[in-house]
């Protein structure tokens, strides 16, 4: 397996410098001239892969881009590699989504621009035959990371018609599934008219990054061209904001009054009602700064992290051997935890929990010594865990956690 991580990828730039110069700042091109950069990661020969392994299952995993439309749709009712490789011939862009489900490579690398960013992260694959275009013009609601594989394409930038444009966030989702017609987000029109262009063309091996918000769109030439789009998925700090009164809402008793009856209905409605929605509105907006603190704020990002580590999927690699060998293991063993996790603790009524990676496991509070040295030193040798606690109970945690998949064998 090629190792490809988040530094690999955007090299020579590191993360640290992307988030100070680009991250929802402007957009950033790499330029390699190597063609062949990316193609250790992924390639037209997977791409083959997906399409003889996928097709006799019940899900399908590639679409297709109509040309003509600029939507996904898939090729048939019950699509196959013929009626996509069909629609490509055509004119049409292949689509396959979620491509850590069947590449090694990608999986790694969407692991650790995870860990980093601590977001979640979406690889698609876009396979575009020459002189055409797969999606119009568009914004994203989220950041976008091109590697390009294959071929070349003629990217058009324009500058953002709202800056950081978000997906919405809303405790009851069934009164969202339909948009209104006058809700303020982008609605599939867009006024280029003004606007500042960047035509860019994006050659095999070169990187292109676009944070969210800036209006783009891309056409091949001569040539077919595939790349792979990197989704970021933020966590706002609205998000923030909304776990801050999740938390809130169920300690107070103003929060938990129902809205009146007929409050929606204009017809049934009277003054009582309107009087009703005045008072609660003034007496809610009066204790706001009661409800949300500063310290309340910080714990909602406290629990955001804890829900974005717990649901984050578990690593399996090496997994059944290291369970074959526990018997093995003595104090002079190096272990380290998994690179490619998630991890955090939480002490809740004097019972310590440790979060990693879709998993948790619950221990006594005395391991959390040990478990803060781990964390702190990553890599160690067993007998070196500076605690209070004997060498036996060393050895039973670290089996523990070996068992269960948070820490492995150095190697």
């Amino acid at each position: 397996m090629n190792k490809f991580d988040l530094n690999k990828t955007i090299d020579p730039v590191t993360p640290d410098e992307l988030v100070e110069k680009y991250w929802e700042k402007d957009f950033l091109h790499l330029t390699r001239n190597n063609s062949d950069y990316y193609k250790s990661l992924f390639n037209i020969s997977d791409v083959e892969d997906i399409l003889a392994t996928t097709a006799s299952k019940p899900e399908f995993a590639v679409t297709v881009v109509d040309k003509s439309t600029g939507t996904v749709k898939t090729a048939e009712p019950r699509p196959t590699a013929n009626a996509v490789m069909k629609s490509f011939r055509e004119g049409s862009t292949i689509k396959i989504m979620d491509l850590g489900r069947f590449n090694p490579n990608i999986k790694h690398l969407e692991n650790d621009i995870r860990n980093y960013f601590n977001t979640d992260i979406a690889i698609n694959m876009y396979l575009t035959p020459p002189n055409s275009q797969g999606f119009k013009y568009h914004y994203d609601r989220h950041d976008v990371f091109i590697l390009q594989i294959e071929g070349s394409k003629d990217w058009k930038i324009y500058e953002p018609p709202v800056k950081l444009p978000i997906e919405k966030v809303v405790g009851r989702g069934s009164l969202f599934k339909l948009k209104l017609p006058f809700d303020d987000e982008y609605g599939g029109f867009i006024d280029l008219s003004g606007k500042k262009v960047n035509e860019i063309r994006i050659q095999s091996g070169d990187m292109f990054f676009i944070p969210r918000g800036f209006i783009h769109e891309a056409k091949t030439s001569g040539e077919l061209s595939m790349h792979l789009t990197v989704g970021l998925y933020e966590i706002t700090w609205y998000e923030a904001l909304i776990n801050t009164l999740a938390y809130t809402y169920p300690h107070n008793e103003l929060l938990r009054k129902s809205l009146p009856p007929r409050f929606a209905n204009r017809l049934l409605a009277n003054d009582a009602v309107a009087d009703e929605i005045d008072k609660m509105s003034k007496e809610i907006s009066s204790i706001i700064p009661e409800l949300i603190t500063p310290e309340r704020i910080k714990q909602a990002v406290d629990n955001l992290a804890s829900r974005f580590v717990y649901a984050s999927k578990p690593p399996v690699d090496g997994i059944i051997t290291e369970n074959a060998v526990l018997d093995d293991v003595t104090l002079d063993t190096e272990v380290r935890i998994r690179p490619e996790l998630n991890c955090k603790t939480v002490l809740k009524d004097e019972q310590l929990y440790l979060l990693y990676s879709g998993k948790y496991l619950e221990l006594p509070a005395r391991t959390g010594e040990m478990l803060d040295y781990m964390m702190q030193k990553n890599r160690f040798k067993i007998g070196s865990i500076q605690t209070k606690l004997n060498d036996d109970s060393k050895l039973t945690l670290v089996k523990h956690l070996l068992k269960n998949g948070f820490l492995t064998l150095a190697k």
